[in-house]
């Protein structure tokens, strides 16, 4: 950021910076461990973080596919989803 007469001007076109976003998530979720699940698109191993405030889980995968528990079994969701779950 640059500063021109008192006036903070944003610049454009840098190499994206993504540990401070990182730091911040990374607070609010607890690693809970790792499931693998035969029955959902090849045995992919599921890593389950929780929201520390909602107690939802964010479940991904390693590829980054992301998932929810409904009946019993992991269901692929998108993303959004994913997210929007967690944060309801």
């Amino acid at each position: 950021m640059v500063e021109v007469n008192g006036v903070a001007e944003c610049e454009y076109g840098l190499t994206p910076c993504w540990g401070p976003l990182i730091d911040v998530l990374m607070e609010r979720f607890m690693y809970m461990g790792t499931t693998t699940c035969p029955a959902v698109m090849g045995k992919r191993r599921i890593h389950m973080y929780k929201h520390v405030w909602t107690r939802r889980y964010l479940n991904i995968d390693d590829r980054g596919f992301t998932y929810q528990w409904k009946s019993g079994k992991y269901c692929p969701v998108n993303v959004d989803e994913a997210i929007a779950h967690v944060f309801s």
